[in-house]
Parts: C-alpha cells; sequence; structure tokens
C-alpha cells in the first residue's frame, strides 16, 4: 500500500506568490508537473497555534476511526462537542480534513483525514526568528532577517497560513507549490 503524505512547511507569503507565479509561468508553456499537497504557514508561531496537541489527536482519531461523524469524533475524543466542531472547522480551513455532508434524516458531517502521514518542512532560519533572544526582535534579526512576530498578534483566522495545492515538483529534487493565502 503506497503511503499518502501532506506536506506541511513555513515560507512567507511572497516566496508562495513566487512560487506560485513560476507554476502559472510553466503552465503557460505546457511544462506538465507532479501533484503534491501542501499546507504553508507564514510563521512557526502559526503553525504552533494550528497544530496543537489535541487537534493532532483528532487527526489522529478522524484516521484511525473513522467516525460515522463530528459527533461521534466528540465522543471518541472524550471532548465538548462544540469545541471539536470548531477545531476541525479550523482543520478543514486549513486543508488538512475534508468533511462530507451525509443527507440521513439527520444531517451529519463526516470528516476525513485523505494521508498517512504529515511531513512538515521547516527551513532553519525561520527556528532562529521563532526563538528571540531580544523580546522585540528575532535571532535573525542580527543578520538582517525581519524580526520574529509576536505571538499574540497572529490570530490564525486572519491569514497567517498559507495553503499550497497542487505542490509541484518541477524536474529535479525541488518543490514548486501553487500556494494561495487564506484569510
Amino acid at each position: 500500500m503506497r503511503v499518502k503524505r501532506v506536506v506541511i512547511g513555513i515560507q512567507t507569503l511572497e516566496e508562495g506568490l513566487r512560487k506560485f507565479a513560476e507554476a502559472a509561468d510553466a503552465a503557460i508553456r505546457g511544462e506538465r508537473r507532479k501533484r503534491e499537497d501542501g499546507v504553508f504557514f507564514t510563521s512557526l508561531e502559526a503553525m504552533r497555534r494550528v497544530l496543537t496537541p489535541r487537534r493532532l489527536e483528532l487527526l489522529h482519531l478522524i484516521r484511525e476511526k473513522a467516525p460515522g461523524s463530528v459527533y461521534q469524533l466528540a465522543g471518541l475524543a472524550q471532548r465538548e462537542i462544540a469545541n471539536v466542531q470548531d477545531d476541525v472547522a479550523l482543520l478543514a480551513r486549513v486543508g488538512l480534513v475534508t468533511l462530507r455532508l451525509v443527507r440521513t434524516p439527520r444531517r451529519r458531517v463526516v470528516p476525513r483525514v485523505p494521508y498517512d502521514q504529515l511531513q512538515v518542512h521547516i527551513p532553519l532560519i525561520y527556528v532562529a526568528l521563532a526563538a528571540p533572544s531580544d523580546p522585540q526582535a528575532g535571532e535573525g534579526a542580527r543578520h538582517g532577517f525581519p524580526a520574529a512576530p509576536n505571538p499574540q498578534t497572529l490570530p490564525v483566522e486572519e491569514g497567517n497560513f498559507i495553503e499550497a495545492r497542487s505542490y509541484l515538483h518541477v524536474g529535479g529534487p525541488r518543490a514548486k507549490p501553487n500556494a494561495t493565502a487564506i484569510d
């Protein structure tokens, strides 16, 4: 059985847009590319805010137990339904969970995780920026890199992640995602 992976990583919005433009140009030239899905965040802190231990547990339960509804998932997780609904909605919004509406006498939303592994890509520059020595600037600021963002100013709901669909390989080992910002 082939293992399905989803790539999760960090890249700036500018990087995502540049790679999108490269992919669009290649498509115009008629070049064929291999497709992979991925989700990219604009900072390590934004990634941490989405991929909490409780949400990772939900991904695991969805993959392993295949619950027939979000209500059933809440029971498996032993959590309040409202909190599970919020977490599943966020995971669906970033592309880590798919939701299917099943019409029965009672409408059900069935969550699915269509992959077996999360493959995390974190460039080392983002690790340095995420661990500031000075509260006002990231460690990378000494080397001319932008200051690490304040975690309190990074609500996930306001576009701190980039979703990449059609994560593409261009002839070599480097991948070229077709990325769009999500707000």
